[in-house]
């Protein structure tokens, strides 16, 4: 890992997190998202489900992140719904909300509920690309609003994927301050 040998670092994190007796865990789980970080999907992957499995984790693999943004504050309210409050300070664009996960069908449905509590148009809306050096956009959503929404994109070849909640500064309008709730977020496979 010291020497940036991610491809060769993944078989031996999982032996780690097979055998772990769980003091190392926040080292491995730092290890997880150096190798998701360097698009070692599938091997931080597998070795956070074997923390999983053995209960030294309670997080999805790989879990959902909040990139530290200046005005905006993300709170976990559980698997799978959080409450992000905008002070209208945040960037003109920033992500609020990011997820890699390896798809494993290809075609797949991003699902969310949402209410909003905005001083002005949100500006926020999904978009799932491929995560790779050169990534390319898969789908991308319109203007998120309060109620239930779902997203179909399609992967093929299976591969890495990265959804992202964004938000980005609606031309003519002042940054939105507020709070708004995501919940049941769950991405699903779509059969044909």
């Amino acid at each position: 890992m010291g020497r940036g040998e991610y491809a060769h670092a993944g078989p031996f994190l999982e032996g780690l997190a097979s055998s772990t007796s769980g003091e190392d865990v926040v080292v491995l789980n730092s290890w997880c998202e150096a190798l998701l970080e360097n698009f070692e999907v599938g091997a931080a992957e597998r070795a956070w489900k074997k923390l999983r499995s053995r209960g030294l984790l309670n997080e999805d693999a790989p879990p959902w992140q909040a990139p530290d943004v200046k005005g905006a504050t993300v709170h976990k309210l559980g698997d799978s719904a959080w409450r992000i409050l905008l002070t209208g300070e945040q960037p003109e664009q920033c992500m609020l909300l990011t997820r890699v996960f390896e798809s494993r069908s290809g075609k797949s449905r991003l699902e969310w509920t949402m209410d909003a509590e905005l001083s002005a148009a949100a500006g926020l809306s999904w978009q799932v690309e491929s995560y790779e050096r050169t990534p390319r956009v898969l789908a991308k959503s319109g203007e998120l609003h309060s109620g239930a929404g779902s997203l179909d994109f399609d992967a093929s070849p299976m591969g890495p994927v990265r959804i992202t909640l964004q938000f980005k500064r609606p031309l003519g309008s002042v940054r939105a301050e507020g709070r708004l709730t995501i919940k049941d977020v769950r991405v699903t496979e779509v059969r044909p």
